[in-house]
């Protein structure tokens, strides 16, 4: 995080800005272009920072277009069967399109999303089931 305080000394009172990167720890699931929905987001690579958005099939270049998220006076093309990156959606895995290999992978995304440490949670669901676990039992 980077952090400074700017003082013009003029009228323009003290300002204090913040710089901060976020880490995305989200899963990305490999698809062919032709089968991302339009105006869904889509990345060209697995590590990508940029975001896509796709388009339509332009036949006088014959491939799919995707504009930039952030700068829509720019995009790329993809030909078909280019594989790129998704986000997890479960449109895609109803129809087949992408496939989790099993519940861990799902059960760690959830975790890695909310920032919780995965042993830790067991061990507090286990000492909580310990506790309560003779609770409305008569001795």
């Amino acid at each position: 995080m980077n952090a400074h305080l700017t003082n013009d000394g003029g009228s323009i009172p003290s300002t204090y800005t913040t710089n901060v990167q976020l880490k995305s720890n989200k899963m990305r699931y490999q698809i062919k272009i032709e089968d991302v929905k339009k105006d869904d987001i889509l990345y060209k690579t697995e590590s990508s920072k940029k975001l896509f958005m796709k388009g339509d099939y332009c036949r006088f270049e014959r491939k799919y277009y995707a504009e930039e998220y952030e700068d829509i006076n720019s995009g790329a093309y993809f030909k078909k069967g280019k594989i790129v990156y998704v986000d997890y959606d479960g449109y895609y895995e109803k129809k087949g399109l992408i496939k989790c290999n099993s519940n861990d992978d799902v059960r760690d995304m959830i975790f890695r999303s909310r920032g919780v440490d995965e042993d830790q949670y067991y061990d507090n669901l286990a000492t909580y089931s310990e506790r309560f676990s003779d609770y409305g039992e008569d001795d």
